[in-house]
């Protein structure tokens, strides 16, 4: 209910105290706060950025600081997220990044079938090389924008600089060993089966995430 009362109210604020929002969320996320905290932070504050919009004033100047100074000054007693939260968010979001490789791959199929795989009776005949080569770009780049989303309020150009050259060295590393050592190599593959495999596991992980951070957030209010 928090979340549609926030983007309810979100949509009618102007484009200015949006991105003043989104750059409030990104600290926040920084902070790995409790999810339902979180939730009731981020409505809190756009009914605050709607307010002050009605009374014709920036939401940026009600602030009356660096945004930065502002979100740490609010989460500062908030309750954090535990080390199963933290878990179930790592594991939910890899599973849902590693579950789309197999509905790009095979669209990549459709539309490069010369180099991709073949499809015989719903069985997608993928190449080894091929599979290692699409887990090597997306991995990486599924676990470095996860860190980068957690662990830091905006990305640093030498942070993307150093994350970009080991990707780039890991995908080409990848890409040789594969088709030296596998180039003949197919695998069989359900499209199907993958996707409900993912498809219940991320489920899985967002349901149990949820009602763990449920659970800490009602144990916190009790002991206010």
């Amino acid at each position: 209910m928090k979340r549609n009362e926030q983007r309810a109210t979100f949509s009618q604020l102007t484009a200015e105290n949006r991105r003043v929002l989104r750059r409030m969320q990104r600290f926040l996320d920084s902070y790995s706060l409790n999810e339902v905290t979180q939730e009731e932070i981020l409505t809190d504050l756009t009914g605050m950025a709607l307010e002050c919009q009605q009374r014709g004033q920036p939401f940026s100047e009600a602030v009356g600081m660096d945004e930065a100074v502002f979100c740490h000054e609010l989460v500062v007693n908030c309750p954090r997220q535990t080390r199963t939260e933290r878990v179930l968010g790592a594991l939910r979001w890899m599973t849902a990044w590693i579950g789309c490789i197999m509905p790009v791959m095979f669209f990549l199929e459709c539309v490069f079938p010369w180099f991709s795989g073949d499809v015989v009776e719903g069985i997608y005949y993928v190449p080894l090389p091929f599979l290692c080569r699409y887990c090597a770009a997306v991995i990486p780049v599924a676990t470095g924008m996860y860190i980068f989303k957690r662990l830091t309020y905006c990305s640093r150009s030498l942070v993307w600089t150093l994350f970009v050259a080991v990707f780039l060295l890991v995908f080409i590393t990848v890409s040789e060993v594969s088709v030296r050592l596998m180039n003949t190599v197919t695998v069989p593959l359900s499209l199907w089966l993958w996707l409900w495999l993912f498809g219940g596991m991320f489920a899985f992980f967002h349901v149990a995430k949820r009602c763990v951070a449920l659970t800490v957030a009602y144990r916190q209010k009790k002991k206010l």
